[in-house]
């Protein structure tokens, strides 16, 4: 569920919400405005909301990189070519 979508569903302003949270308001407007929230901001609103809003919601998965996967053989780490 989106943040947006928890907050009328749910009755509570991003103000409020800031609040409960004890993070400034402008950080629950710039995830109202479609800026990614750090990571320990995503948690908290996700624990505040019971789930209902996901740290997926909130910072959708980046493309993986091959940087990110583990190899799986000698063959996928390229080591000969130059």
């Amino acid at each position: 569920m989106k943040l947006k979508e928890y907050l009328e569903e749910s009755g509570i302003t991003a103000a409020k919400l800031a609040k409960r949270l004890d993070v400034p308001p402008n950080l629950i407007y710039n995830i109202l405005d479609g800026r990614e929230p750090k990571v320990g901001l995503a948690v908290k609103i996700q624990k505040y909301t019971k789930g209902q809003v996901t740290c997926e919601d909130l910072v959708p998965e980046s493309p993986k990189s091959e940087a990110n996967t583990p190899a799986s053989s000698e063959e996928d780490l390229d080591l000969d070519k130059t």
